[in-house]
C-alpha cells in the first residue's frame, strides 16, 4: 500500500480534496480526475494501482467509466464509492466483473483504508506494472514449491536487492520520485541479467544456484548496482543481499529486516544475511568468491616440477601444478583450495589457465622439442573434446607445438563414456599430444581404462613408491603396474620419489621417468627456467 499511485475520480472537489487529504500518507501518490475523460488519460499517463470512484457523475457514471477501464486497463482493480440509491448501478459493476468492493458514503477512514489494503493485495497480478518484475504474490509461490536444491544438487539462494534509505528519500523527494526511482532501478537491475524478477515492495528479489555460476551472476549483479548508482543524479545507495533460499517459507518484510543487522560484507555491494548458523557456509561463498577472483585475475599460477630420464639422466618433462599466491607473496598449497575447485565446477576455469602458463613457459623456454610439460584434466574435458578445443584454440607460435603438451587424466575420474574418449584419444594423437593415465592404483577402473584406451604413460601415485622397503603388498601392487605398462608399450613415471634407492629400484622395475624432490621441489617458472639453464645434461642425481 505504501509504494501503490491512487486514482480518485469525482465530479465533486471537496470529495476529491477530502478523500487526498485522507490518503496523501497512506500511499506514494493519489492522482484526481473529476470525470470520466480526464480518468482515462491519467490511466494512459500514469501507472495507476487502483481506481476509488464514485458512481453519479455527469455523462458517464462510475459503472460506464470502469466499463471503458476494463477495456483498456483490465489489471487496475477499482473500489466503488456510494449511496443507498445507487445500489443498483453498484450490482451492475460487480455483475459486469469491473468492481472489486465499494465503500458506503460518508465513508469511515478505517474502513476505506481497509478496502484499499485488501484490493491491493488480493488483486496482486502476476506481474508488476511499474517494474515488468513478478510480484511479491508469485515469489511466495515459488518459494513455496521450491526444492532444497538444484537439478545439480546444490543450495538455492535468494538475492535481494535493496535501495537503502529509501524512506529518506521519499522524505526529500516525495513518495512519487521514489516510485520513478523504484522503476528505474528496477529496469536497470533486469538489463544486467538473465535471471527471473521479483518485486516485493522496495525491494528486488531472485534466486540463483549457490555455484561458480550463480557467484558470478552476484558478482555481475554487483558491479552493475556500483554503475547505476554511480551514473544517478541524486545521491542512491543499493545493496545486494545473500541468503540460502531454504531459509524463506515466503516473503518476509520482517525477517528481512532482522537479519540484515547480522549481514556479513562479501563486498562493496553485496552481504550475505546470516540465519540460523548458516555463518559457515557464509564464510565458504565468500572463499569461493575470492577463489574464483584469484583465478580471473592471474592469483593462481602454474609450478613446474622436472621429470628424469633414468637411462639418460635428462630433464626431458615436467608437470605444470597449481599454486595460489596470496596476498602476502606465499603460496597456498592445493590442497587447501582444490576442492573447493571441484565442488563448484571451476575445473574448466582453471585447466585454461593452467594450460596459459604451460604455454607461456614454453614460449620463454624456446627450443620445441627438447621439453614436454604435462597439464591435468579431467576425464570430462577429455571426453566431451573440451580440452582438445583449448589445445586447437593456442595462438600459433615458432617456440610452441602441440607434442611439447601432455595431458594427464586422474584415475580415480571415472571415464563414463569409452567410444568417445577413444575418438578424442586418435584426435589427440594426430595433433601430436601424449596422454597419461595420473595417479595410477588409485582409482577403480585403472587397468579397464589401460585396457580399453591408448594411454601413452602411467604415472604411478606416489602411495606406492613411498611404500617401498616397507610394505612387501605394495611392492608387488608397483611390480604389477610397471609389468602391465610395459606389456602395453607404455611410459611409466613415479611420484614422489625422494630418496636414491627408489630411484635404482624404479629403473630396475623398468620405470622411464621420476618426479620428486630427490630431482626438484615444484618451482615457480623464473626458477624453472633456471634450473634447466643451470642444469648439466646427463648428470647424476
Amino acid at each position: 500500500m505504501d509504494f501503490a499511485e491512487i486514482l480518485i475520480v469525482d465530479d465533486e472537489m471537496s470529495i476529491r480534496n477530502a478523500l487526498r487529504r485522507e490518503l496523501r500518507f497512506k500511499v506514494a501518490t493519489v492522482h484526481t480526475a473529476e470525470n470520466a475523460a480526464q480518468a482515462l488519460e491519467v490511466l494512459d499517463a500514469h501507472h495507476i494501482d487502483l481506481i476509488i470512484t464514485d458512481y453519479r457523475m455527469p455523462r458517464m457514471t462510475g459503472t460506464e467509466l470502469l466499463l471503458e477501464v476494463k477495456q483498456r486497463h483490465p489489471e487496475v482493480p477499482a473500489i466503488m464509492l456510494s449511496g443507498q440509491a445507487d445500489l443498483s448501478g453498484v450490482t451492475a459493476a460487480i455483475n459486469a466483473g469491473v468492481l472489486n468492493q465499494y465503500v458506503d458514503k460518508p465513508w469511515d477512514a478505517n474502513k476505506l483504508a481497509s478496502a484499499i489494503a485488501t484490493t491491493l493485495h488480493d488483486h496482486d497480478p502476476v506481474r508488476d506494472r511499474r517494474t515488468q518484475m513478478a510480484t511479491r504474490r508469485e515469489l511466495d509461490r515459488r518459494l513455496a514449491l521450491l526444492p532444497e536444491h538444484t537439478e545439480n544438487g546444490r543450495p538455492w539462494l535468494l538475492v535481494i536487492v535493496d535501495i537503502a534509505e529509501l524512506d529518506a528519500y521519499n522524505n526529500t523527494h516525495g513518495k512519487a520520485s521514489g516510485n520513478t526511482l523504484i522503476q528505474q532501478m528496477a529496469i536497470a537491475i533486469q538489463r544486467s541479467t538473465d535471471q527471473v524478477w521479483y518485486r516485493a515492495d522496495d525491494k528486488f528479489v531472485t534466486l540463483t544456484e549457490y555455484s561458480a555460476e550463480g557467484h558470478q551472476t552476484i558478482d555481475t549483479l554487483s558491479q552493475r548496482i556500483k554503475a547505476i548508482c554511480s551514473a544517478h543524479p541524486q545521491a542512491v545507495d543499493m545493496r545486494c543481499y545473500v541468503s540460502e533460499a531454504k531459509q524463506w517459507d515466503g516473503w518476509n518484510e520482517q525477517q528481512m529486516s532482522s537479519s540484515k543487522t547480522n549481514a556479513l560484507p562479501i563486498n562493496a555491494h553485496v552481504y550475505w544475511l546470516v540465519q540460523e548458523g548458516n555463518r559457515a557456509i557464509a564464510e565458504e561463498y565468500t572463499e569461493l568468491g575470492t577463489l574464483i577472483q584469484d583465478l580471473e585475475q592471474g592469483k593462481v599460477e602454474a609450478f613446474f616440477q622436472p621429470q628424469l630420464a633414468l637411462e639418460t639422466g635428462d630433464i626431458t618433462h615436467c608437470e605444470a601444478l597449481v599454486r595460489r599466491r596470496l596476498p602476502d607473496n606465499s603460496y597456498q598449497s592445493p590442497a587447501d583450495f582444490l576442492h573447493l575447485i571441484h565442488q563448484y565446477d571451476l575445473d574448466d576455469l582453471l585447466t585454461v589457465v593452467m594450460l596459459r602458463h604451460a604455454v607461456a613457459m614454453l614460449k620463454r623456454k624456446g627450443a620445441p622439442g627438447t621439453l614436454t610439460v604435462s597439464v591435468n584434466v579431467t576425464a570430462k574435458q577429455l571426453i566431451t573434446g573440451y580440452a582438445q578445443r583449448l589445445l586447437r584454440e593456442l595462438e600459433p607460435h615458432p617456440a610452441v607445438v602441440l607434442s611439447d603438451i601432455e595431458l594427464e587424466v586422474v584415475e580415480s575420474d571415472q571415464i563414463f563414456d569409452y567410444p568417445r574418449a577413444l575418438t578424442q584419444f586418435h584426435q589427440l594423437h594426430d595433433l601430436g599430444v601424449t596422454i597419461a593415465m595420473d595417479d595410477f592404483g588409485t582409482g577403480y577402473s585403472g587397468f579397464e581404462s589401460l585396457c580399453e584406451l591408448p594411454f601413452d604413460v602411467v604415472k604411478i601415485d606416489g602411495r606406492f613408491v613411498r611404500a617401498l622397503g616397507n610394505n612387501l603388498s605394495d611392492e608387488v601392487i608397483l611390480s604389477s603396474i610397471t609389468n602391465s605398462a610395459k606389456s602395453l608399450k607404455m611410459e611409466v613415471v613415479a611420484e614422489w620419489v625422494e630418496k636414491r634407492r627408489q630411484a635404482e629400484y624404479l629403473k630396475r622395475k623398468g620405470c622411464t621417468r621420476i618426479q620428486g624432490y630427490l630431482v626438484s621441489p615444484p618451482l615457480p617458472l623464473d626458477e624453472f627456467l633456471c634450473f634447466l639453464d643451470n642444469r648439466v645434461t646427463g648428470a647424476e642425481l
